[in-house]
């Protein structure tokens, strides 16, 4: 597009010009392969529950299989005060 201004283009294309000139420089460093969409991977959940926390729920619903999730809840975080991000208590009754 010949005689086309990078703000003109994305006038067009209703992108901002910062995107603009990103693709302008994908283009300009890999070629046309580069701006073909790409599928997004998730590199994980960011408010998954730690491990650590997963497993000291299933060993104490283990010792304790009569306890509601209330209850278990409120027995770990009295054995563990150091601990600050515990699950909600409906996560802990899907653990």
């Amino acid at each position: 597009m010949v005689g086309w201004s990078i703000t003109d283009l994305c006038k067009e294309f209703g992108i901002s010009r910062v995107t603009g000139y990103k693709y302008l420089s994908q283009y300009e460093l890999f070629g046309i392969d580069e701006l073909k969409g790409k599928p997004r991977i998730l590199k994980g959940h960011p408010k998954t529950t730690k491990q650590n926390i997963v497993q000291l729920v299933v060993s104490a619903r283990d010792r304790h299989p009569n306890w509601g999730v209330c209850k278990l809840l409120a027995s770990l975080k009295g054995k563990f005060p150091k601990v600050k991000n515990w699950p909600s208590a409906s996560t802990v009754g899907r653990i």
